[in-house]
């Protein structure tokens, strides 16, 4: 399923919105709708993340 992307600006308005939500998901979705970034895209970063901090 394609997502819509939106801007920056569309972004900055719905932000205050998505406080209550936790760091992570908000990231997430920036990266999502703003950035264009697939889910997958995003989960392989994450994990690439996680494992190098482990080390």
């Amino acid at each position: 399923m394609k997502i819509r992307r939106i801007s920056q600006s569309d972004w900055d308005l719905i932000y205050p919105a998505l406080e209550h939500l936790s760091i992570k998901t908000i990231k997430t979705a920036h990266d999502i709708l703003v950035c264009g970034k697939t889910l997958s895209d995003v989960s392989k970063e994450e994990s690439i993340k996680n494992r190098g901090a482990r080390c």
